[in-house]
């Protein structure tokens, strides 16, 4: 896999799904499953905000794995790694394309899916249970407030 200008070459064949998800118009309707409890960025990732701590659970959407197809591997982020909102900390590989997973807030990854490395699948089966990439200690529970609400995300995809 050859990344150029920051996006990804597999196959001899441009595949950046973030082309597909951000960069152009969604044309069809989608029904996704957005929780309410979760904040949403326009890049198809989720947090679940923390309650009693400063640590955030994160993922990719419905809408994201639907379009990603049967996702077959998972480039995880580094225990200890701190990321700036918006920075790219790993990435999914589908029989599709590949899509970088970025970090909804800032922070501190504290925890990452181990089962992924196995079981794939789970993003496509559970993204929003068991299919969670990574938990994130926050730097600013403030910057949740940039994010979208279920509805807001909801409407993003019309």
């Amino acid at each position: 896999m050859l990344k150029l200008f920051g996006y990804r070459y597999h196959n001899k064949a441009f595949r950046s799904l973030r082309l597909l998800l951000v960069d152009l118009p969604i044309k069809r309707a989608y029904t996704s499953k957005a929780p309410s409890s979760l904040k949403y960025t326009k890049s198809h990732e989720w947090i679940k905000p923390p309650t009693n701590s400063e640590e955030g659970i994160v993922g990719i959407t419905d809408y994201a794995q639907e379009t990603l197809g049967e996702i077959i591997y998972l480039d995880l982020p580094d225990l200890g790694s701190v990321f700036q909102s918006g920075d790219a900390v790993g990435a999914v590989e589908s029989v599709k394309a590949t899509f970088d997973i970025c970090s909804p807030v800032s922070g501190t990854v504290t925890q990452v899916n181990t089962r992924l490395v196995d079981e794939p699948a789970l993003v496509n089966s559970s993204p929003f249970d068991d299919g969670w990439v990574f938990k994130i200690k926050l730097s600013d529970t403030k910057e949740l407030e940039n994010l979208m609400d279920a509805s807001t995300y909801q409407k993003e995809l019309v």
